[in-house]
């Protein structure tokens, strides 16, 4: 049996036709399963929007679609998790990791397809702390990638070239060096890196380096090295290519749960892609059956 759904489309999102998806919702979603459409627009609240369409699933038992990218689902999650809903995607964003790591269509006609036919499955939700992450949590350089990004998009637009080159110019222009003291696994770890990022989505990793899996309850801690500037964008390149994980600087491993501690009471991260303040220390945990996804 087809699935009830609601839409709910963040019209910011790096590669959002809305006027087409409108036009396809009510072309291949059935008058007796469509729900209300609801599109954040810049002059509308997020929250507020969001809300509207929450009140709707309520309201007719049914799903919710979730039009963007990993930003907008991730802020999406944070909002449902812990309740009964089921949520879908339909991927509209720069990269969309979570889609393609659980087998969703990037077309949009095949997307809205998949959700009306597709069945709720329980998966595991990654959580910083208190605040649920779909892809990864970055610390140190990559906050200031993600700052710089946002920056140069002011008059760039949003595209994946639009990122390497706020990459490459972060990476050129400033030392980075953080310290921290891991605790994982029964272990006590200081280091001094450049780059620590915690991990949730398989296919990220594996677009890092094709060889590196991942249990679905599981997190990938990635640190690399000190290393020079110049150092820095080879390992960039690298990445591009595929062999980031390849280089003697960047250490990888698997760990069930993580505490990150510094020396200050709070540190910027850059969680699912969006820049936010959080209190040390930073704890991290999987929930086997963290919410319910159209799969």
């Amino acid at each position: 049996m087809p699935n009830a759904l609601t839409l709910f489309a963040n019209s910011a999102a790096g590669s959002m036709q809305s006027e087409l998806l409108y036009d396809l919702w009510h072309e291949l979603i059935p008058l007796e399963y469509r729900g209300e459409t609801f599109f954040k627009d810049p002059a509308s609240s997020f929250s507020a929007t969001l809300e509207q369409a929450l009140a709707d699933c309520d309201r007719r038992n049914s799903s919710l679609i979730v039009a963007g990218g990993d930003g907008t689902v991730s802020s999406v999650v944070n909002a449902i998790a812990g309740t009964k809903r089921t949520f879908g995607v339909l991927p509209q964003g720069t990269f969309n990791f979570f889609a393609r790591s659980k087998g969703i269509p990037l077309d949009l006609r095949a997307a809205l397809k998949f959700a009306l036919n597709a069945q709720a499955m329980s998966i595991p939700l990654a959580y910083l702390n208190d605040h649920a992450f779909l892809v990864n949590v970055g610390l140190g350089l990559y906050p200031k990638v993600i700052a710089a990004r946002e920056a140069h998009q002011q008059y760039s637009g949003r595209s994946g070239v639009s990122a390497i080159v706020s990459g490459v110019w972060t990476l050129l222009r400033e030392r980075h060096l953080s310290h921290a003291h891991l605790q994982y696994d029964g272990r006590d770890q200081r280091l001094s890196t450049p780059l620590l990022m915690i991990s949730h989505n398989r296919e990220q990793l594996q677009q890092l380096d094709q060889r590196f899996s991942l249990g679905a309850e599981r997190l990938a801690v990635l640190h690399m090295r000190p290393v020079s500037s110049w150092r820095l964008l080879k390992l960039l390149v690298n990445g591009l290519t595929g062999r980031l994980l390849d280089e003697d600087q960047m250490i990888c491993f698997a760990v069930d749960d993580i505490c990150v501690r510094m020396r200050k009471r709070s540190v910027r991260v850059a969680l699912d892609g969006e820049l936010m303040h959080m209190s040390l220390p930073l704890k991290f945990k999987v929930i086997a059956n963290g919410i319910r996804c159209l799969l």
